[in-house]
């Protein structure tokens, strides 16, 4: 895909613009036009592949991890960061959950806190999910993989059912039917 310079630019395999307000809150605050926003979005891109490059990684080997393929799921592992012994419970949930991924499984993992104002809301979505019984869905924590197989999903809750501060995962992607 050449630029309007004639060079040749690597695809950005992903970005969070379908169901994101991150980049229209961007532009909006700092008055950035959408050629501005494209400028800005492609020298993002080209520091992150030098990143990559400098540390021997090569961003076109990453496709498979960044866009989620139709024929597997995603899932989010739900975490209660009140049972964890340290401040440090994203090391703890990363300690529990990364040897349970298979040695070459290509995947994205995003994790964070979970926050939602509405906790009515919050017990509505989670409860026919996972068993709560938590004060406050602040408490929870959440790890999202994707490109996951039913016997990846089954090996990680297994794997995690040891645990004392895992709740459960919420299939948030089926794969097509017809895949």
């Amino acid at each position: 895909m050449p630029d309007r310079g004639g060079a040749v630019l690597t695809p950005i395999w992903t970005l969070g613009a379908r169901d994101s307000v991150f980049l229209d809150a961007v532009a909006a605050e700092f008055n950035l036009s959408w050629l501005e926003m494209n400028e800005e979005i492609l020298g993002a891109h080209t520091r992150t592949l030098q990143i990559l490059a400098d540390k021997d990684l090569q961003y076109e080997g990453m496709k498979n991890a960044l866009i989620p393929r139709k024929e597997r799921s995603e899932a989010a592992f739900v975490f209660d960061s009140t049972a964890m012994d340290s401040g440090w419970y994203g090391f703890d949930v990363a300690s529990a959950l990364i040897p349970l991924l298979p040695r070459r499984h290509e995947c994205s993992i995003l994790s964070g806190d979970l926050i939602l104002e509405d906790q009515m809301t919050a017990s509505k979505l989670l409860e026919p999910h996972i068993p709560l019984g938590l004060r406050h869905s602040t408490d929870l924590y959440c790890v999202y993989l994707n490109n996951l197989t039913p016997n990846i999903i089954s090996a990680i809750d297994a794997g995690l059912g040891y645990s004392g501060f895992y709740k459960g995962h919420i299939v948030t992607r089926m794969p097509h039917p017809c895949s």
